[in-house]
């Protein structure tokens, strides 16, 4: 649409618990001169929690990547977070947080990719590791978290 090969998706999903999400992206490679693509996501989750926890969560968010390289990634994600509870039986932590809330997260992704196809590689490596914030927002009861992840994969052929 834009002239540039930009790519356009959209998703529904629906999953155990009652869990359903519905989110569009757009992929923007280049976009007026930017140096970065544009990478942005608009997604609506609902999930009932009432099986193991007494509760119902709905999520509006909105991810935009600000960084986008051959090795790096970084992606901003904010959302509007409602958690409810009808059978008003969930637990003392979970009522602390019932109602509405505001949820920031910083995401980063270094990776490192010399396999020989990345589809069905037979020698090569990669290599993929991520940081993930979470609870960017000076409210105190927004979600708040750090979460590490490191793949390996090395292949002798």
């Amino acid at each position: 649409m834009l002239g540039y090969g930009d790519l356009w998706d959209a998703s529904l999903a629906y999953g155990g618990s009652q869990a359903t999400e519905v989110s569009v992206g757009v992929f923007a490679p280049r976009l007026k001169g930017l140096l970065t693509p544009l990478v942005a996501r608009l997604s609506m989750l609902s999930q009932d929690w009432q099986e193991f926890s007494s509760y119902k969560e709905q999520l509006l968010g909105l991810s935009l990547g600000l960084i986008s390289t051959r090795h790096h990634d970084l992606v901003y994600t904010l959302g509007w977070r409602t958690l409810t509870d009808p059978l008003q039986m969930s637990s003392r932590s979970i009522r602390r947080q019932l109602g509405h809330g505001l949820l920031s997260s910083l995401k980063y992704t270094f990776k490192i990719d010399r396999r020989n196809s990345p589809i069905r590689p037979t020698k090569g490596y990669a290599f993929l590791s991520t940081t993930h914030f979470g609870g960017l927002t000076p409210d105190h009861r927004s979600l708040r978290f750090l979460r590490q992840v490191q793949l390996d994969q090395f292949l002798v052929h």
